[in-house]
């Protein structure tokens, strides 16, 4: 199984991406597959750093494959980095 990859936001004309898996799942008989769990995994990192794949993070192919789940890992804006001289 991989994971997709796909824009779930835009800001500031820069993409905010999320990693994407789901499981397969079986046809209810109302010819619509039933309804699985979710888990959306955020990563830490106060807003300073951080990426959508680390490991503070879920693996979305493990949660779909191995636990049943549709799974979400997203990416967010880091706030700006600058230096007191920058500032005044």
């Amino acid at each position: 199984m991989r994971a997709l990859s796909a824009a779930c936001g835009l800001l500031a004309r820069q993409a905010l991406l999320c990693d994407l898996a789901r499981p397969k799942v079986k046809d209810s008989g109302r010819g619509t597959s039933a309804p699985t769990p979710a888990i959306l995994g955020i990563h830490g990192g106060c807003w300073r750093g951080g990426h959508k794949r680390d490991t503070s993070t879920i693996v979305v192919t493990q949660w779909a494959q191995q636990f049943g789940f549709c799974a979400m890992s997203i990416e967010y804006r880091l706030i700006v980095r600058l230096t007191l001289q920058e500032i005044t």
